[in-house]
């Protein structure tokens, strides 16, 4: 019974997840993982897999109840998504005998450390980071610094209570817990929830899921490539993981764009649309507005309340 309502659990999200795919509501991914746990479940083993090869004793629960919600465990899972090579073991191996055979031992304790001193040493982990509880600032300080070269900061998502570029950065590309709509407060003083009561192979914390959509939307800081989704199985329902594939490749590329952050600065004063929303203010046509929304569109990544022509006539009507 169990297994049947958690398939048909799953099923329901994909398919609300799914439908605005075409529409074009590229936030409907980050606000279904916000409610879905089961998504994150499917979408976040290859991160788990490899980082549970690490850890002492009973592999994952060992992990689960332990490293998952440290730093050590945030700095394993952060590792699997950012080398290409990390199933490659970084200490030398030992040669041990069982019953008369020779086998191959990788301490995993140093293979820990090892795998979190290299990220120290390429930038990507501040030495104080290593120790100091892990908050909504010390996430986004972290994946901005490594991603910030791929996807610039682009300054177009206004937060009252916080001038720090990292979270204002989180908030613009759209991290789960940071994607709060413009002109709102990104609170970055809130902890990262972390439930130690239950384990992740059922309740991922908020740390993996942030984790897993930066692994996933997000191009590789070493390759600039994506990762491949064919990870994505299609044992659940062959057209409804399509879907999340498609939706998952629309999101890559509206993260690429800035947020519609003010709409005098970005729509009435937009010297590139100028003439056509000139056109429409004199002549309300509704034409020339499904003209200016698809530009509009083409050029921002809106949030989701945006997505409509009723949210442009409506702030073409309040925004003189």
């Amino acid at each position: 019974m169990k297994k049947t309502t958690t398939i048909v659990s799953l099923l329901f999200a994909i398919m609300l997840m799914t439908s605005n795919v075409f529409a074009g509501n590229t936030d409907t991914l980050q606000n279904n993982f916000e409610e879905s746990e089961d998504i994150y479940i499917e979408l976040s083993e290859p991160i788990l897999l490899k980082a549970r090869q690490y850890v002492d004793g009973l592999m994952n629960a060992h992990f689960d109840q332990v490293f998952a919600y440290s730093n050590e465990g945030f700095m394993l899972c952060l590792y699997e998504t950012l080398y290409e090579d990390s199933d490659k073991y970084l200490n030398e191996g030992k040669v041990v005998s069982s019953e008369g055979e020779q086998i191959p031992f990788w301490d995993p304790h140093q293979e820990r450390m090892l795998r979190i001193d290299r990220l120290v040493k390429d930038g990507y982990i501040m030495e104080d980071e290593l120790t100091i509880e892990i908050d909504r600032t010390v996430i986004a300080s972290i994946l901005y610094r490594i991603y910030k070269d791929k996807i610039p900061f682009k300054g177009s998502v206004d937060y009252p209570d916080t001038e720090d570029i990292a979270l204002r950065w989180a908030g613009e590309v759209g991290l789960p817990t940071f994607a709060v709509n413009t002109g709102l407060k990104i609170k970055p003083e809130d902890s990262i929830k972390s439930d130690k009561n239950f384990s992740l192979l059922y309740y991922p914390n908020d740390y993996l899921k942030i984790i897993t959509y930066a692994y996933l939307m997000f191009p590789n800081p070493y390759s600039g490539n994506y990762v491949d989704l064919e990870f994505i199985k299609e044992d659940v329902n062959d057209i409804k993981a399509k879907k999340i594939k498609e939706l998952i490749m629309l999101t890559r590329k509206e993260v690429m764009k800035p947020r519609l952050g003010d709409f005098r600065r970005d729509v009435l004063n937009n010297e590139n649309i100028g003439n056509i929303v000139d056109s429409y203010q004199k002549t309300k046509s509704y034409e020339t507005l499904k003209k200016i929304y698809q530009i509009i569109k083409d050029s921002f990544n809106l949030f989701e309340y945006q997505d409509n022509i009723g949210y442009l006539s409506y702030k073409f009507s309040v925004c003189k």
